[in-house]
């Protein structure tokens, strides 16, 4: 049996995350507890550790990235305080895999340790999410004795509900309620008490295990686990939002009486009881509430999870869950409730109205949520944990108000985010011919509720766009770059992480293949270049006055005339960097290249036409005992000689691609060529020249 794809602590997630412990494994992932360095938090890392067995046909792995991206969809857009946060991160290279231990190794044909032929990976996909440190809920009954306190079960259980109201508005389902999908923020201290949902799945035909849950003996299929799930065989094929609301009764259950129902004969007793038969400090209000969620009958269950929600919330409000007693506690009058007022005379009472009046006024509820007024309203009525994420909310954007203001809205958990609707769905750049750029405009445009914002970001480095938008209706350029593309077809996906979710929008771009014959001719034609300016800049000033300087190399004591030698040294060495500027600012298209390199190239011609005199000295000086035995006398030769070579080299370094391809070859006999035609002119210079007649 092949292995699934292995870490070990210590390791390295594409030089970013840093592995400090494996968290679980289920059986499309494994969970790594990793150190974000960039932005020095830590995090939870879920890797599809699927790998394809080389001797079957089946494509496992593509089955499983299937199921992996669908979970990740969910949970980057669904934004709620009760549901973990994450986003797919995938990442394209060579990778080989070790098909016995799973681990990945470099520079060896087999694996060292085990002698066994690679599995070759071209994508490894992670779905990074935020961290959770506190225990499962199936620990923290087992910690506690095997039950919860009612008031924290309840308080857990009207929190998940919260989450499922979003779940269901979207038209999902969970199909994987259980305690070891439900895990608390934290061990301790400030959001020990909230509860968030993990693990979506399965919310398609086919499971996995929980994202923390190491229990792999559970029996997890496409309607859920055994016990939790709804036990009609038709329910379990065919959920809908009620079976989610009996495996969150199931939940329940388990916690406040602290038997387990995926135990066969526990189940059984779950069945033909209720909980205060197993526990006497279940006030008979919840026992009431846990039996009619868990109904057989679909049609007897609470109707939605808000229904479910307000039950749990309203045994919440008036009754103080506590083991100790064993008769049912007694209900205090209802307290006065005080009111978040706003100036239509419209006033909030409850996180619902006030979810209603911000979308109503949006202006006087952001003035509200940033002078603190909100806050202070919102704790007291008791919704301490919004409360405090207000005030998250304010530190994290305070400039930002509207961004800020749609924050706490989806914060509440009441209301659906912003629609997002984006123009094209596919970014199409066609073709382009190599070095190239190309920009299209996409459009985004909320049609729904609330304030659109959020960010862009690519894997692909060629693919540039703002890092950053706010804004209902906007118009943003994106630009592709085929700057050291390869020839061929290139794509990938622009993420554009809003505040109406995560969307993944497709690009496409052909990079042209350059003529047959590119890399051979631009180093011929770049050495050519090369050789005639720099020849020029020997001869060139001796061609008003000629004599015997044009031929012969200078000595240390070769006195020049300031003209023509030194202006025309510095015209000719103009002209030459100029062809280069030319040439480079083309391919570049660039007119910022052109401008800032030409004023470059005319002050140092200038400088260069003051004192041409002593650098034509000086070059011979350099050059004569180097080149002497190959051009004899023709110092003009030479410097030809440097020239081309110059020339050549750089010829060659804008054909850098062209070095790791099949092309290699055009540049090879491009030098050969360069040197067939410097040797030819330079034998034909010397058997012209008089001094050898």
């Amino acid at each position: 049996m092949i292995a699934t794809l292995a870490h070990l602590p210590g390791e390295w997630i594409e030089a970013r995350y840093e592995i400090q412990s494996v968290l679980g494994s289920g059986a499309f992932g494994t969970v790594y507890q990793c150190l974000d360095r960039e932005i020095d938090v830590v995090v939870a890392v879920k890797e599809l550790h699927v790998l394809d067995d080389p001797e079957t046909n089946v494509n496992e792995r593509e089955d499983a990235l299937r199921q992996f991206r669908r979970e990740a969809v969910h949970l980057s857009s669904l934004r709620h305080p009760h549901i973990v946060s994450g986003h797919y991160q995938p990442h394209s290279g060579t990778w080989l895999v070790c098909p016995v231990c799973g681990r990945t190794f470099k520079g060896a044909r087999l694996c060292p340790e085990h002698q066994a032929a690679p599995v070759v990976l071209q994508q490894r996909n992670y779905l990074v999410m935020e961290y959770l440190a506190g225990p499962d809920l199936a620990r923290a009954a087992k910690n506690a004795g095997g039950a919860m306190k009612i008031e924290d079960a309840v308080r857990a259980a009207t929190q998940i509900a919260g989450a499922l109201q979003l779940i269901h508005a979207r038209g999902w389902l969970h199909r994987d309620i259980k305690p070891e999908n439900i895990r608390l923020r934290a061990e301790s201290g400030p959001g020990c008490d909230e509860a968030v949902l993990l693990d979506f799945g399965i919310a398609s035909e086919t499971g996995e295990e929980g994202s923390f849950s190491t229990r792999v003996v559970r029996q997890t299929g496409g309607g859920g686990t055994l016990g939790y799930a709804p036990d009609s065989p038709s329910e379990r094929r065919f959920p809908d939002a009620r079976s989610d609301i009996h495996a969150l009764g199931m939940t329940l259950y388990h916690l406040v009486s602290g038997c387990d129902p995926t135990e066969a004969d526990q189940l059984l007793q779950m069945r033909r009881k209720t909980p205060r038969d197993f526990n006497r400090a279940v006030p008979p209000a919840l026992n009431d509430i846990i039996i009619q969620a868990i109904q057989p009958d679909p049609a007897q269950r609470f109707e939605s999870a808000a229904e479910f929600a307000h039950a749990l919330g309203a045994l919440l409000e008036t009754q103080t869950a506590t083991p100790q007693k064993v008769a049912p506690i007694e209900t205090t009058p209802a307290p006065i409730v005080p009111k978040l007022a706003f100036a239509s005379g419209e006033a909030a009472t409850s996180v619902q109205e006030l979810a209603t009046l911000i979308d109503r006024h949006p202006r006087e509820a952001r003035d509200q949520l940033y002078s603190g007024e909100m806050p202070r309203w919102l704790e007291t009525i008791g919704r301490d944990d919004l409360a405090k994420r207000a005030r998250e909310i304010c530190r994290s954007y305070p400039q930002q108000r509207e961004q800020g203001l749609e924050a706490l809205a989806q914060a509440t958990g009441l209301l659906e985010p912003p629609t997002l609707r984006v123009h094209p769905t596919h970014l199409n750049f066609g073709e382009i011919e190599p070095g190239d750029s190309k920009t299209l405009q996409i459009e985004l445009r909320n049609v729904g509720r609330g304030h659109l914002f959020g960010l862009m970001k690519t894997s692909h480095r060629n693919l540039q766009g703002p890092r950053s938008f706010d804004g209902n209706t906007l118009a943003l350029p994106v630009t592709i770059n085929t700057k050291r593309l390869a020839p061929g077809a290139h794509g990938g996906d622009l993420v554009i992480d809003s505040s109406a979710g995560e969307l993944r929008l497709p690009f496409s771009v052909e990079v042209k293949s350059p003529p047959l014959l590119a890399p051979f001719l631009t180093v011929v034609l770049w050495a050519m270049v090369g050789m005639l300016g720099a020849m020029q800049l020997r001869a060139a000033p001796f061609t008003i006055a000629p004599n015997t300087a044009f031929w012969d190399w200078f000595n240390a004591g070769s006195q020049l005339p300031f003209y023509p030698t030194a202006p025309l040294f510095g015209l000719v060495l103009w002209s030459v960097l100029m062809v280069f500027v030319v040439g480079e600012a083309t391919r570049q298209k660039s007119c910022g290249f052109f401008v800032s390199f030409g004023a470059f190239v005319s002050l140092l011609a200038f400088l260069a036409g003051l004192i041409g005199n002593e650098l034509v000295v000086a070059g011979d000086l350099v050059l004569q005992p180097l080149l002497e035995p190959l051009v004899h006398r023709w110092a003009a030769g030479g410097w030809m000689f440097v020239g081309a070579l110059v020339g050549a080299i750089y010829g060659t370094l804008r054909r850098w691609p062209d070095l790791f391809s099949a092309r290699l070859l055009q540049i090879v006999f491009g030098w050969l060529l360069t040197i067939c035609i410097l040797f030819g002119v330079l034998i034909a210079a010397l058997i012209a020249s008089p001094m050898y007649k």
